[in-house]
């Protein structure tokens, strides 16, 4: 039996078409989170397992990192970089736009204390794989703010000034 969190992310339009992912926390979800030590695990652009009672920022992460294979930028960084490349560089590039709209998105401090916390990780573990190069760097940058704007629209957040 599933329990579909899709509902946490209310439509007013869909992004340039983006099918929301499926959200799963059933048996099976529970019982890889476990093996993977993780709380939440994100497969494709239409699968993520998250543990009960996640949290916002879980939520938006895992949803980011769907827009993300959905828009083709994990397969880009793997050509650029190789696997374990692109899977630093997409966490950190999740952590960049959760940190940079914390606020706005109204995240709670301990959310992003963490966040921040994650965003230097992911820095150093790209620096020890030879750090990003200029044309990821590039990449993950134009990505960044279409990544944004598509995860304001499935929750609703809208800036205020525009």
């Amino acid at each position: 039996m599933r329990q579909d969190l899709r509902g946490y992310f209310h439509q007013r339009k869909r992004p340039e078409s983006v099918r929301l992912p499926n959200i799963y926390q059933d048996l099976e979800a529970r019982r890889f989170l476990n093996w993977q030590s993780a709380a939440a695990c994100c497969f494709s652009s239409e699968v993520i397992f998250v543990r009960r009672n996640p949290s916002r920022s879980t939520l938006l992460e895992e949803a980011g990192h769907a827009l993300q294979f959905h828009q083709g930028i994990y397969n880009d960084i793997v050509g650029l970089g190789g696997n374990m490349l692109a899977d630093v560089a997409m966490e950190y590039m999740i952590a960049r736009v959760l940190q940079q709209n914390a606020k706005r998105w109204g995240l709670p401090s301990v959310e992003r204390n963490e966040t921040s916390a994650r965003l230097r990780r992911f820095l150093s573990a790209a620096r020890k794989h030879g750090g990003l190069s200029w044309d990821i760097r590039l990449k993950l940058r134009r990505s960044e703010k279409s990544i944004m704007r598509k995860l304001e629209s499935w929750t609703g957040e809208f800036s205020k000034g525009g």
